[in-house]
């Protein structure tokens, strides 16, 4: 047994401690030979040495179990007697894991204080102190740093009456304190970035707001409604006085944020509401599909028109990294671009963007097409299996003819300008040979339209015009 207490309220109750990191609990030990009941949390740190044992002296479910070992997580809390237990080690851990320099914990006191808990650890680097216990995020601050400083304190007491605290150290005697008043809490953060009603707001986002004195921790929240009901992302513990924010969902949606600032008082008022909207979104793709092939080398790219785009900002590349850019063009307008001659055989990779009056939003996700080969075109169809259509311009009906060398599915479809199919003129197996297929202009306005030919696993656009 390394560590024992007995409580107040109810009295008669024991919680004692091991060297291999074992509690146990002993509930009317004054009667007969009771059994202790083993309340090892099953998140302590495996077979460490239990050093301190504090319990509540109005409500015995409370307790507290601290270790001395280094690299481990040093203090644990229950509020149902041991059933289960909670870290409130918080930044006297270096890692939430309890890796790294945190210092080891020899004692654990609660002192009462203006009918509050004030709550001490005694530590191998001083004494500190908290008056909030709040998990992973507990906020411990150093006491008597100018007096005991860093010695190792190896055991407190306090009195309660007179709010007197002892501290016996390793080496430097013995010092008092009568505790008479609580930590307070740190002050409202003033909010920096990004400036108050701020658009354009990309999906990777920095904030940011002023330090606060005496604060060791923030919580940030954000939400899409004033209110705080609707919370987006929610980050606590963070112990600087910005943060990286992923994610946000573009297409001018509005958020809202604030920071709270957090020390060994509890947490402080919340800042000022402060609000963003995200950039407008970015277009999606439509034409040729992703990872098309045999795609002419004049294609005209199209994607659908972004509501209150002004502009589009297109790249294409010959690598998914976008590393050897081939074509890259700001200040498109309308929803459709050709790209001119490709090289043939290749596959390209392209993306775009939506430009509007608050500035360029995010890139869509890459599509990519592969060019048609310049080349025989294989068992299946000769050197220009696709032909132009005939007449063109044409203003009633004109005719499409290709050719295949073997028995595949073939379909031949139609698409308008914005690359949404209005007709299937075929859709079956076909026996290899010459075919040729009329495309009347019933329900066509004037314009550019294009048309599809897939046979098996190749496919060929071409673009045709209807002026009636």
């Amino acid at each position: 047994m390394t560590a024992l207490q007995v409580s107040t309220n109810p009295a008669n109750i024991v919680y004692y401690g091991t060297s291999n990191g074992r509690v146990f609990k002993i509930t009317n030990a004054n009667v007969g030979i009771p059994a202790p009941v083993e309340i090892t949390g099953s998140n302590f740190p495996k077979r460490a040495y239990i050093s301190s044992i504090a319990i509540d002296e109005d409500n015995a479910d409370n307790v507290i179990v601290t270790f001395s070992n280094y690299g481990v997580i040093s203090i644990f809390y229950s509020t149902n007697g041991g059933q289960n237990w909670t870290s409130i080690a918080g930044n006297l851990e270096e890692f939430s894991s309890g890796a790294g320099n945190g210092p080891a914990v020899n004692w654990i006191e609660i002192l009462k204080v203006n009918g509050r808990d004030l709550y001490f650890a005694g530590t191998s680097t001083g004494i500190y102190s908290t008056v909030y216990l709040d998990g992973e995020y507990t906020v411990w601050q150093q006491e008597g740093a100018t007096t005991i400083g860093n010695v190792v304190v190896d055991m407190l007491d306090a009195r309660h009456s007179d709010g007197l605290i002892a501290a016996a150290t390793h080496g430097a005697g013995v010092f008092t304190s009568n505790i008479t008043g609580l930590p307070g809490t740190p002050g409202k953060p003033a909010l920096e970035y990004p400036a108050d009603d701020a658009k354009g707001i990309l999906d990777k986002q920095v904030i940011k707001w002023k330090t606060v004195n005496g604060a060791s921790f923030y919580k940030v929240q954000i939400a899409t409604d004033p209110e705080f009901s609707n919370i987006f992302f929610q980050k606590d513990g963070n112990t600087f006085d910005s943060l990286d924010i992923d994610e946000l969902v573009q297409g001018k949606i509005k958020y809202y944020w604030r920071v709270c600032a957090k020390g060994p008082g509890g947490p402080g008022d919340w800042s000022d509401i402060w609000s963003f909207t995200t950039a407008i979104q970015a277009p999606i793709l439509i034409y040729p599909e992703h990872q098309s092939d045999s795609i002419p080398l004049d294609i005209p790219l199209q994607w659908e028109n972004v509501d209150g785009a002004m502009s589009y900002h297109l790249v294409i590349a010959e690598n998914f990294l976008f590393s050897k850019i081939v074509n890259e063009t700001a200040g498109i307008i309308g929803n459709s671009f050709t790209t001119g001659k490709l090289d043939y055989g290749k596959r390209y990779y392209w993306k775009l963007s939506s430009i509007d009056e608050n500035g360029e939003g995010v890139f869509s996700k890459s599509w990519n097409f592969r060019t048609i080969e310049n080349v025989g075109v294989g068992d299946y169809y000769s050197s220009d299996w696709l032909g132009q259509n005939y007449p063109n311009p044409f203003n009633s009906i004109t005719k499409v003819s290709f050719e295949i060398k073997k028995r595949t599915d073939v379909k031949l479809e139609v698409f308008n300008y914005l690359g949404i199919k209005i007709k299937t003129i075929v859709n079956s197996r076909l026996d290899g040979g010459k075919y040729t297929y009329n495309i009347d202009s019933d329900g066509m306005i004037n314009g550019k339209y294009y048309y599809r030919l897939k046979a098996g696993n190749k496919t060929e656009t071409k673009s045709m015009i209807v002026n009636k």
